[in-house]
């Protein structure tokens, strides 16, 4: 069936090259399972490209000057081919065809590949990275065409004109809303501190604030806290009561144990998911990721925290593999559509400077990939971390180091670590 398709293609851009510019954008000449075919509509893709005309006598002469006219059959074929060519409005249902036919021919070669590396000797590791490339492979299958630069955008300039100050996703700070405009789909954004200082805290309550308050469906790939430690710090940071008292180093009281159930029914309700499997690797994420797009309408995804996850896959070092960590991120956040934010941990660089010190981008730790791949970089700064007695204790800092295509600058939250949260000193502005 594919066979004929093919023939019914290149049929049609030999009869028709007007069908030409819009079947390049969707099938390859690897998409063509018979080497015959694909040498000739490469040829066909040759002449279009460099302005000749296209037809059976001028790709015949294409063929000829590449060696590979006889190869494929003679002009006696191409000619053949013109009798059995499809109506130029069904290439694209064609197209459709070859396209499946060519990524199932692809799986299964994988699978053959997998199946008898599983008999050997390989290692999981380079297992592992096979079935890694082949979903990366699979999903760039699925890449938009080039759309015009103008399109949709009536509905931004419509969105400006509302007055909205948070275009993509809210934080939930106003502040920090005001200087990033949200976190957009397809964006990767860092979250950095030094151990202690809040940011596990502080991309929890980005969570709490879309899917309780927006219902908007989130995911956390927790590799530091179990999903009971996670369950806490949301209890306290929506009842008011103290996540000491939920580890169990104080009893309940009654007040407690109302606000708790004030807030049963929307916590357990909310539209958050967690995954905090041990050993995550990166090609797990990638997996989970796309089911959760596609089933549960996921619109962010946490990843806490980057140092602790593997690739999965062999590296000269542990900065290569954070820096190939980094770069599947980014991409898994242009193939979702989502933003994805990655918490990492900042070097000793900070601390050696001082205590009033502010951290940098530079000091993220293991890798200057993180920073380069970052659409925005969140630096948490928080003055009462290492002297209790600080004038600014209290408040927290969360430095916008650095924004692609927006300004940088420094947007200050109060600090309730008790409450397992941080709080915004102005009412939000955005609307759901």
């Amino acid at each position: 069936m594919a066979g004929d398709s093919e023939k019914a293609i290149l049929g049609c851009l030999l009869n028709s090259p007007a069908t030409i510019p819009t079947t390049v954008e969707t099938l390859k000449p690897t998409d063509l399972l018979k080497p015959s075919h694909a040498a000739i509509y490469q040829a066909i893709i040759t002449l279009w490209r460099d302005g000749n005309p296209v037809d059976p006598i001028t790709t015949a002469s294409e063929l000829d000057r590449r060696g590979d006219l006889d190869r494929v059959g003679g002009a006696l074929y191409l000619h053949d081919l013109t009798v059995t060519a499809c109506m130029p409005a069904s290439i694209d249902y064609h197209t459709r065809l070859v396209v499946e036919a060519a990524r199932r021919w692809r799986l299964k070669q994988a699978g053959a590949r997998i199946a008898q590396l599983a008999d050997s000797d390989a290692p999981l590791s380079e297992i592992d990275h096979i079935i890694q490339q082949q979903l990366l492979e699979s999903a760039e299958d699925d890449v938009d065409s080039p759309r015009l630069i103008t399109e949709g955008i009536d509905e931004l300039l419509d969105g400006l004109s509302d007055g909205a100050t948070a275009r993509g996703l809210p934080s939930g700070f106003a502040e920090l809303d005001d200087i990033t405009g949200g976190f957009r789909p397809g964006q990767m954004v860092i979250m950095a501190a030094r151990p202690g200082v809040g940011k596990s805290t502080l991309a929890v309550d980005i969570m709490r604030e879309l899917s309780l308050r927006g219902r908007i469906p989130t995911l956390l790939f927790s590799l530091e806290m179990s999903r009971a430690e996670v369950q806490e710090r949301i209890i306290s940071a929506e009842s008011d009561v103290l996540l000491s008292k939920l580890r169990g180093t104080m009893p309940l009281d009654e007040g407690d144990w109302e606000r708790i159930g004030d807030h049963r029914d929307k916590l357990t309700d909310a539209p958050m998911l967690i995954d905090d499997s041990p050993r995550l690797t990166m090609l797990d994420i990638i997996a989970k990721s796309r089911a959760a797009v596609q089933c549960n309408g996921v619109q962010l995804i946490v990843v806490d925290y980057l140092q602790l996850l593997k690739s999965g896959t062999k590296a000269e070092s542990r900065q290569a593999e954070v820096s190939e960590i980094s770069r599947q991120l980014k991409l898994l956040a242009k193939q979702l559509k989502v933003p994805i934010i990655a918490i990492a941990q900042l070097n000793r660089g900070v601390e050696s400077r001082g205590d009033d010190a502010l951290p940098r981008a530079s000091d993220l730790r293991e890798s200057g990939s993180l920073e380069q791949d970052a659409d925005m970089v969140l630096l948490i700064h928080r003055p009462d971390a290492t002297n209790p007695d600080h004038e600014r204790a209290g408040e927290a800092d969360v430095i916008v180091a650095k924004n692609r295509g927006g300004r940088v600058s420094t947007a200050t939250v109060a600090n309730q670590l008790h409450f397992a949260r941080f709080s915004d000193y102005r009412a939000p502005s955005f609307r759901y």
